[in-house]
Formats: structure tokens, C-alpha cells, sequence
């Protein structure tokens, strides 16, 4: 069987492993980001990115087009794929970065906006601007949520502390405006002395990424309010009321990020560093000063008065969302529901071989949490099954892929002059960050499960993910081949797909996954490890599952899902 015939035969075997695809020709690959994505005008900018060496050519070259005449600049791809080189825009507008890769044919695009330092500190703070607006829909959707239960002091308590919240949430574009300030002040010392530069571009650079995972948080946090918005007065929509105020939490340390990013810079560092970018230690006395009283202005706007400026706020922002959770969650939820919850760990690898012999491997480990939900009305109710609603959500950790054509032809040996195989990113879970900031991993996973609970056992029943892995989530075989008819470099590539979370769970615990209920006097425990293997001598692949899934009322997540192992 040739080559291209047994490539094409990757994934096999129907439902049990992703499409099948082909080793086709392509263009060399190259990736391209400009950091940081807004600038000013004569600062300088980063634009970096990865690709191949295709036989001797090993330069990237790089078109910045946009205001005035088109820019042109060469890069060379190191021994890892990546590269990088500096470009510093003379004018304002918005411009298109177009990276080609070394074969001439493989093309990227990047953007970049530069601004004129009056507007600077405004287009930076927009993102941030949005999820503040994001937050206070939120806020509004948490108390919507448990508007129609029944009236009680646990409820007007609530109500109190969420209006507080409101009223903070308010004070934030405020707050934002005064940042806003702080960093123009440090803006217009770029534009007066753009030789300084080079010592701010840290600062912006950092702040360029915190807005990154900003507008991240915002887009996930807009589809949970719409999705959420919905439910009625149940242990579900309870449960969502939760997630919306972890995702005020998340969301304020978020914003806060880029405000303290800017008070170490302004107070921790200092000036010196900027003083000292002037060339040849030529800042006179009055660039000093001027230097200076910018570092003690911005840091003023940014600590001073009465209400100890944005940095303040942050702080007691994040405090008061986490008092109205913490209550929320103990006297709300906890009052009308009860849940099972706990870790989820699973692992999934696929192997492909030919004669006995692995020619292609990928291992995918997975972590998560398993929550089950249900009224405390539905437990008084004696000798009859307990309604169960929950899901298991977490993310992709790790993904390893290994990869040998040569075992399928061994005379293309001679024919290759390089090749990579390239495995999706993993992402590691955080409790800390909450369901929402995890959505927005393209690595996150949500599938919603229902079920129930009868004399001490739970069943349950798999439903399709809300969530699951984008198609995009893939790796990537590349091959560069020497064609014998012609000695020029030819570019192969197979896309290599993962595959599904709701498959590889619902395979992985087979249908209405059963657990024993074990009761002791602190807590109710479900504990139970699947395993399944698929050995297909004749089709020469194997698959195999493993997956681990604990849940304890009252819940029992390990410490490590909340940032250290014990």
C-alpha cells in the first residue's frame, strides 16, 4: 500500500477515531502576531512568528502595508521554527502585516493600529471598557436568577449585599477613566522622547497581553448571559447565578491587571530606566524633571485620593464580589439544593500501526470536575428517584503526538530532508478562574449530564457538549520531501485531528455510567475508574480509555485544582 493510500487511512474505524485525511502538497506554514497590537507612532513593535526552513531558504519575509508606502523586512526562522524581527511605524492609520513563508508561497496576516499618543491610553483601555459593561449585565443576571424564590431573611440579605455590589460595579468606568490618565501620562513621555521608547516598551507590551485574555473573558461572559439568561428558578439557573459571580470575580482581576501592571511600573520601577534610554546619558536636568513628575503624576491618579484611585477600587471590588458569592453560594444554593461534586481525570490515546508496528500515536490527558445538582424538596421525598442535572467540564492538559512514515515506506527515507509533527497546545485547569474564563479555551469542554438517584446508586446519562473542541484544534504532520523528477523542496502535510470530548466521555463511560452512592458521617462519596480498550489486529489500531471520576457531597476537589498540591 503506498504511502498517500495509508496516510489517508489515519483515524480509522468509523465513530472510534477522527476523519480520515490525506498527505497533500502545501504551502510552507507561517504564523504571524504583532505585539503589541496597538502602538504609537515611532515606537517600536514586535512582529514575530513561526514556520519551516524549506531546503536552503530560511528567511520569512515580512510587507507591512497600510498608511504610506509599503515597508519590507526579512527574518530568519531558527532551529525551533521561530521568528522575529522589529518594525517602528512613522505614521498613524491602521496597518495589515502579511508574513511569507521561506518557500514563497505559504502567507499570514497580522494587524496593527497605531495612534497618536492623545488617543493612545483610550484605544488600549477599550477592551477592559467592554467587560466592565459585560460585568454589570452579569450582576443584573445573578439577581434575576433568583428574583421568583421564595421570599426569606437568607434573600433579603442577599439582595442587600447585591445591591452594594451593583453600586460598585458602577463606580468602575470611573475608575477605568483614571487609569486611563495615568497611562496617557506615560504615553505622552513616548511621544516627547521617542528614544525613550525602547524602556516603555515592556510596559506596553504586558499590557498589550493582559488585554488579550480581556477580550477573551468578555466574549465567553457575554454567550454564558445570553445562554443562562433563560433558566428558571431551579438548582440550574442557581447554579448559573454562581457562575456569574465567579465570573465578576475573574473579570475584576482581569481589569485590575493592567492597572497594577502600570503602578509597578510607575512606583516599583521607578524612572531611571527611562532616563537612562536617553542616548548616551544626555537627559539634561530639565528631561529629568519632566521624566519624573510624569512617574509621580501617573502614580498619583493611580493610588491618590480620598478613595485610593483605580488600585483601591480593584481591591474592593474583589473583595465584595467574593463576599456576595461566598454568601450567595452558603445561603441561596445551599439552602434550596444540594450537589455532588469532585475531580474528573481522564486519558485517551490512539494508536495506528502497520504490521504490529506504530506509525502514528497521539495521547490526549484531561482534567475536570463532575457536578451533580438537585433540589432538597426532591430528597424529602421518600421511595421515589432524585432528578439529577449537573455537568463534567474541565480541559485538555496535554497532548502528545508521535509520528514515523517511514515504517509504512522505508525507500522515502532518502527522499526527506526534514520533517515535524506539531501537537495542539494543552491548557491546564484552574478551579480559580471559574467555568466561564474556561469556556473561552479553545482546549475547554462542557457536557451537560442528567440522571438520577435511587437506594444508593446514581445513573446517569451523557449530553451533547455545549462545549466542546473547535475544528481548529488539531496537529499538523509536515514532511519536506526532495522529488526525484525535480530537486526542488515539496511541502507535504496531514492535518491530524483530536478527537471529541463528548466521545471520547461518553464512549470512554459507556452508556448511563452507573455509581454506588457511599455514606459515612461527614459525606456521601461516588468513586469509580472506567477503562476500555479497542484492539483491531486486522485494522492494525488500538484505542484505549481511562478515565477517574470522584464526586462527594459535600464536594470533595482536590487542593491542586485551586493552584497548589498538598
Amino acid at each position: 500500500m503506498s504511502l498517500l493510500a495509508r496516510m489517508t487511512s489515519l483515524f480509522i474505524a468509523a465513530m472510534l477515531m477522527p476523519a480520515a485525511h490525506a498527505f497533500t502538497p502545501v504551502n510552507a506554514p507561517v504564523t504571524v502576531a504583532v505585539t503589541p497590537s496597538t502602538a504609537l507612532v515611532k515606537a517600536q513593535v514586535t512582529i514575530a512568528g513561526t514556520s519551516l526552513v524549506v531546503g536552503k531558504n530560511d528567511q520569512v519575509l515580512i510587507r507591512v502595508t497600510g498608511s504610506g508606502a509599503p515597508v519590507e523586512l526579512k527574518a530568519k526562522v531558527d532551529a525551533n521554527g521561530a521568528w522575529k524581527t522589529d518594525f517602528t511605524p512613522a505614521t498613524e492609520g491602521k496597518f495589515t502585516v502579511q508574513a511569507t513563508a521561506p518557500d514563497g508561497k505559504g502567507k499570514a496576516e497580522g494587524k496593527l493600529t497605531v495612534v497618536a499618543p492623545s488617543s493612545a491610553a483610550t484605544a488600549v483601555s477599550a477592551p477592559a471598557a467592554a467587560l466592565i459593561k459585560t460585568m454589570q449585565s452579569g450582576q443584573a443576571m445573578g439577581d434575576s436568577q433568583v428574583a421568583s424564590l421564595p421570599a426569606s431573611p437568607a434573600k433579603d440579605e442577599f439582595q442587600k449585599k447585591s445591591a452594594e455590589l451593583k453600586q460598585k460595579l458602577s463606580e468602575l468606568p470611573a475608575a477605568q477613566k483614571q487609569y486611563e490618565q495615568a497611562l496617557g501620562k506615560i504615553y505622552d513621555l513616548g511621544a516627547k522622547y521617542p528614544e525613550a521608547m525602547t524602556a516603555l516598551k515592556p510596559l506596553i507590551d504586558d499590557i498589550d497581553r493582559a488585554n488579550e485574555d480581556i477580550k477573551k473573558q468578555n466574549e465567553e461572559f457575554e454567550k454564558s448571559i445570553s445562554q443562562n439568561a433563560k433558566k428558571n428558578a431551579s438548582c440550574d439557573s442557581l447554579e448559573a447565578a454562581t457562575e456569574a459571580f465567579s465570573a465578576l470575580s475573574t473579570s475584576m482581576n482581569m481589569i485590575g491587571k493592567p492597572w497594577e501592571i502600570l503602578r509597578a511600573f510607575v512606583i516599583d520601577k521607578g524612572p531611571g530606566k527611562v532616563i537612562d534610554a536617553i542616548p548616551n546619558n544626555q537627559a539634561s536636568d530639565n528631561q529629568k524633571f519632566a521624566i519624573t513628575e510624569a512617574f509621580k503624576t501617573s502614580a498619583g491618579i493611580l493610588v491618590g485620593g480620598a478613595a485610593g484611585g483605580p488600585i483601591a477600587m480593584a481591591s474592593s471590588a474583589i473583595g465584595l464580589i467574593g463576599d456576595t458569592m461566598q454568601f450567595f453560594t452558603q445561603q441561596k444554593f445551599a439552602k434550596y439544593c444540594e450537589k455532588f461534586e469532585g475531580p474528573v481525570y481522564a486519558q485517551f490515546r490512539a494508536e495506528m500501526r502497520e504490521k504490529g508496528k506504530p506509525y502514528f500515536t497521539y495521547k490526549m490527558d484531561m482534567r475536570g470536575k463532575l457536578q451533580l445538582r438537585y433540589t432538597k424538596g426532591a430528597a424529602l421525598q421518600q421511595g421515589q428517584p432524585i432528578p439529577l442535572t449537573g455537568q463534567i467540564e474541565g480541559t485538555v492538559e496535554k497532548f502528545e503526538m508521535s509520528e514515523n512514515a517511514i515504517i509504512i515506506q522505508p525507500q522515502l527515507k532518502s527522499r526527506v530532508l526534514t520533517h515535524r509533527i506539531i501537537a495542539p497546545p494543552g491548557a491546564p485547569y484552574s478551579e480559580d478562574v471559574g467555568t466561564i474564563a474556561r469556556m473561552a479555551l479553545p482546549q475547554g469542554f462542557y457536557i451537560p449530564v442528567k440522571g438520577e438517584l435511587k437506594d444508593n446508586k446514581i445513573t446517569l446519562k451523557l449530553e451533547p457538549a455545549t462545549k466542546d473542541f473547535p475544528d481548529v484544534l488539531k496537529g499538523q504532520i509536515l514532511y519536506i520531501f526532495v522529488e526525484p523528477a525535480l530537486p526542488i523542496p515539496s511541502v507535504q502535510k496531514v492535518d491530524a485531528p483530536v478527537q471529541k470530548a463528548f466521545f471520547i466521555f461518553d464512549r470512554g463511560m459507556r452508556a448511563n455510567p452507573e455509581f454506588d452512592v457511599k455514606t459515612d458521617s461527614s459525606k456521601s462519596t461516588i468513586e469509580k475508574t472506567f477503562t476500555r480498550t479497542v484492539d483491531d489486529p486486522k485494522n492494525d489500531f488500538k484505542i484505549e480509555w481511562k478515565i477517574d471520576a470522584k464526586a462527594c457531597n459535600p464536594g470533595c476537589l482536590p487542593s491542586l485544582y485551586f493552584g497548589k498540591a498538598k
